[in-house]
């Protein structure tokens, strides 16, 4: 059996609120973008609903980033400069994962779905 991580409202807002932002995967620039690729992983709380710390991505693509870390991180450097120290950064913050501050990041990325559905070129604003 499995111990995934439990996905919650939060976490399928901010998947929406991503892929409708980033309609075309952000590595091959070609197909639909079905996931989200975390730079820094999903467990470190501080950085899992941070846009910085995400791509959306095609199945493809996303097995490749997880199947080849090192090659990833190279090309992610190369296209991103810079993005990664904020990543860093933002994941030495304390981001306590209770159910009241799921909502509030829920909240938030729904509004942004209300926002990209009214305008698909809104920019998507990170929570953090």
């Amino acid at each position: 059996m499995s111990m995934g991580i439990k996905r919650t409202a939060a976490d399928k807002n901010f998947s929406t609120a991503l892929r409708m932002a980033h309609p075309v995967c952000e590595v091959c620039g070609w197909r639909e973008s079905t996931q989200v690729m975390h730079i820094k992983t999903r467990r470190v709380h501080a950085t899992r609903y941070s846009v910085d710390n995400c791509l959306a991505g095609c199945f493809t693509c996303h097995r490749w980033q997880e199947q080849n870390g090192l090659d990833f991180a190279e090309w992610f450097n190369k296209q991103f400069p810079g993005r990664r120290d904020r990543i860093d950064l933002k994941a030495r913050g304390i981001f306590k994962n209770t159910k009241e501050n799921r909502a509030f990041v829920s909240a938030h990325y729904l509004t942004q779905i209300k926002l990209l559905k009214a305008d698909p070129c809104h920019k998507l604003e990170s929570w953090n």
